[in-house]
């Protein structure tokens, strides 16, 4: 009886799993196979697009089949919105390049794919057509291909496993180097890890950076800007600065990452310390962690029309609408705006940005640190979070030596596991206050004084600017605004939240510069408002309805022709 003579569409699907394996020979040979096996059946063509590729894709714990920018996923998806046909073939080398999962989780995807109508062709170790109805020696043929395929790889992957724990082991014991693989800005000489010429340097510049308030993009721009180049000599990416920031290497530590049950990677919580050459202290990281934490939720790409640096930042909020205010460029001047007003249909209320900052960055630079933070000194929070996390430490390990071999107690799992959260709480809390403690109201506000009193002198203001508002970021949590349009007058109500919980609120006087005969003519003219009047409100809360209702009030009937 002659062979069946087939007809229809197919589909290729190809994968490997290693990098190594793209060295090889692994795509060449599953694309001569494929081609083979259609030449000797003529009837069957190949659909547009349709070469399903995974290039280094390990199919072990089914990943690749699940996450939707996979090839595999897409052909899945392809089958269940019936873009692929009953009756297509999909062509594979063998059943273990669609999955190396355990036979269960293996078996029903893949005659879940027969089942809607697919017949799979594997052409090796042995030509099979599995199509429905499932012949039964042809399902003997994939539990054979299946399990020895998920076989192979669990021995794999348990030898890797077991040969990286004693390679850890090894490391923290003796310090031996785990892996030739290092960090960019390393190379290995004499069998240790020693820096790159030049990038200790450019390490330590970019957490400064970070420190004087520049974001990872801004960095980014200035290194390209400069024709700094990284070390593999390619331009900077904000992702890579941001990479660096984060990670604890530039402490001389190593964490190996290690797969868990779940299939996920997950960092070994105990690093090896003083693995690579260190670049910087860590309170000089935890004050970098700080000035990154202090931006968090208060970004925004820079507007490409301006080079100019918004000291404040995001900080600033429109009491009414409770949007943040943006700086709105007019024909001759920048103004405070609050976001989205037009939309709104509301013609807002604008205030002079000059002045603004003006008024404003001199009372920071007039305040007192004790003025805005908790005047007791009070326990050192750092060293008594850091006792209590040593005290669960050892109390976690005095629960772990009463397990006895395999036999666990359950009312000591249960001690241990309300242990492990409460040490989790504790160092969240002491990473906290670390980030506090590196960086005190105090010594930001002393920057600030300093940064203020730089700033008309400058030669690079942008500089000045950006460190500036790094350190306003690290006073502040919050600066509401409410303006008041008066003709020529403009009113602002300027509320300050620092950081220390305590609030300072300031009523900024603007008076427009008047043009006509020299007798009329005069300039632009500013002041703080003062007075029992004013300073009586200052219990209002201008983020409360209240609050917010008060100081229209008064600005409403206040006498500003004393101060025009």
């Amino acid at each position: 009886m002659g062979k069946e003579e087939l007809s229809g569409v197919a589909y290729s699907y190809m994968r490997f799993s290693s990098p190594r394996q793209e060295r090889g020979d692994s795509i060449n040979r599953q694309t001569k196979a494929r081609a083979k096996w259609l030449a000797e059946n003529p009837g069957v063509r190949l659909a547009p697009d349709s070469d399903y590729q995974e290039l280094g894709t390990s199919s072990f714990r089914g990943k690749h089949r699940l996450e939707d920018k996979t090839a595999l996923k897409q052909f899945i998806s392809a089958v269940e919105a019936g873009r692929v046909k009953a009756g297509s073939f999909l062509i594979v080398e063998s059943f273990d390049r669609l999955t190396r999962e355990e036979f269960g989780e293996a078996a029903e995807f893949v005659l879940g794919l027969v089942n809607r109508g697919v017949r799979i062709v594997q052409l090796s170790p042995v030509e099979v057509i599995l199509d429905k109805p499932v012949d039964l020696t042809k399902a003997l043929l994939l539990v054979v291909e299946l399990t020895r395929g998920h076989g192979e790889s669990k021995r794999k992957s348990d030898t890797i496993g077991a040969a990286w724990a004693s390679k850890r082991e090894a490391c923290r014991e003796s310090g031996k180097m785990v892996t030739k693989g290092a960090k960019a800005w390393l190379k290995i000489e004499g069998g240790k890890f020693v820096f790159r010429e030049g990038a200790k340097a450019l390490l330590k510049r970019i957490f400064k950076m970070t420190k004087d308030g520049y974001g990872a993009r801004a960095i980014a721009q200035t290194l390209n800007r400069e024709g700094v180049k990284t070390w593999t000599g390619k331009p900077w990416y904000e992702a890579y600065i941001r990479v660096i920031l984060r990670g604890r290497e530039v402490l001389g530590e190593f964490q190996q990452a290690k797969r868990g049950e779940d299939g996920r990677r997950n960092l070994d919580p105990e690093p090896v310390l003083d693995y690579y050459p260190k670049v910087i202290t860590e309170a000089e990281w935890s004050a970098a962690q700080a000035a990154i934490k202090s931006r968090d939720h208060r970004g925004g790409r820079p507007t490409k029309k301006s080079d100019h640096v918004n000291v404040f930042g995001a900080l600033l909020y429109d009491a009414r609408s409770g949007d943040r205010l943006h700086i709105e460029t007019r024909k001759t001047s920048r103004v405070l705006m609050p976001e989205g007003y037009r939309h709104r249909g509301d013609p807002g209320v604008s205030f002079p940005l000059v002045t603004f900052e003006r008024e404003v960055l001199r009372r920071l630079a007039e305040l007192d640190p004790r003025d805005i933070q908790d005047r007791e000194e009070g326990p050192d929070e750092v060293a008594e979070l850091a006792a209590k996390l040593t005290r669960l430490d050892t109390q976690l390990k005095a629960l772990a030596d009463q397990f006895d071999g395999d036999d666990i107690i359950p009312e000591i799992a249960a001690k241990v596991r309300a242990k492990h959260a409460e040490r989790k709480v504790v160092g969240e809390s002491l990473d906290r206050a670390k980030l506090k403690a590196a960086s005190p109201i105090s010594s930001a506000l002393g920057e600030c004084r300093g940064l203020v009193e730089a700033l008309d002198n400058a030669k690079d203001a942008r500089d000045v600017r950006t460190r500036l508002k790094q350190a306003i970021g690290r006073i502040a949590e919050r600066i509401t605004c409410l303006f008041v349009d008066r003709g020529t007058v403009r009113l602002a109500v300027v509320q300050l939240a620092f950081s220390g919980g305590t609030a300072r609120t300031y009523v900024i006087h603007h008076t427009h510069a008047q043009s006509g005969t020299p007798k009329k003519r005069r300039p632009a003219k500013s002041d703080v408002v003062s007075g029992a009047a004013v300073a009586a409100l200052d219990k209002f809360d201008v983020r409360e309805p209240r609050g917010l209702s008060a100081w229209e009030r008064l600005l409403t009937n206040l006498d500003t022709s004393a101060l025009a």
